[in-house]
């Protein structure tokens, strides 16, 4: 399963760019062109576990549609109530992964698994899930967290919002900083989930203080402290989530 969860994640926000992110919103070419590259990620995540190609026609069919029907609806939400979209992002994910694994489960259950669990690479083993989890742990932190962040602070009020404005009328110095900001906390994320699965839960403090840091005459505002607090947070805990379940599989 923790196969078939990579493959929802790089096929849902890695192999999907973000100009048919936006596009799939008002043209329906798109959302089937996202659909159908992303039932093609999962059916050869599906070939690997167990090597039955109909069962992987299948499951690719049944993915495709069941994806397409979830995004669809989405997109009616996110139209009607564009405040609470970030809602709309974690119900969508939850019933994506929901729908995928019980099918990928009710399907693998006629055909079996043939994925291998070890590796020896130069007498060195490996074990292939553990492998799994610590990517999905690292992508994880890395877009979805990053877009999950980027909407929530869309939910702030347009004060707090206005704290980051720097004297460009056009708005390309906020852009810019916005960019930079949402790296920072890209890089904040795969440090504190690194140091974390290395058992140096100390040092994470040494990340949040360097990141304060460079933003230290901002904190004097108390609209930018309050939305900086909100990210370093919902970073922290996105992070500190993701190595909770690595411990779950001993990788902590």
């Amino acid at each position: 399963m923790e196969l078939i969860l990579l493959g929802h994640i790089i096929g849902d926000f890695y192999v999907q760019t973000d100009k048919m992110a936006e596009k799939k919103k008002n043209l329906i070419k798109y959302m089937l062109i996202h659909c159908l590259i992303y039932s093609i990620v999962i059916g050869i995540c599906f070939y690997i576990l167990c090597r039955k190609i109909v069962g992987t026609l299948i499951i690719s069919s049944f993915v495709f549609l069941s994806h397409l029907m979830i995004d669809l609806f989405k997109g009616r939400c996110d139209k009607k109530v564009a405040k609470y979209e970030y809602i709309f992002f974690l119900a969508d994910q939850t019933i994506h992964i929901i729908v995928v694994l019980l099918s990928v489960y009710i399907i693998k259950q006629q055909f079996g698994s043939q994925m291998e669990k070890e590796w020896v690479i130069n007498g060195i083993t490996i074990n292939v899930k553990n492998c799994i989890v610590v990517i999905v742990a690292a992508l994880v932190c890395w877009k979805p967290a990053a877009i999950f962040v980027s909407l929530v602070f869309k939910m702030i009020p347009e004060t707090i919002e206005q704290a980051d404005e720097i004297a460009d009328v056009k708005g390309n110095i906020e852009n810019e900083g916005a960019k930079i900001g949402s790296w920072i906390g890209i890089l904040e994320r795969e440090i504190i989930l690194i140091l974390g699965l290395m058992g140096q839960f100390g040092a994470i403090g040494f990340v949040l203080t360097a990141k304060s840091l460079a933003r230290f005459k901002q904190l004097e505002n108390k609209s930018f402290a309050e939305k900086y607090l909100v990210g370093t947070l919902l970073s922290a805990l996105i992070a500190i989530g993701n190595i909770v379940i690595c411990k779950f599989y001993g990788l902590a």
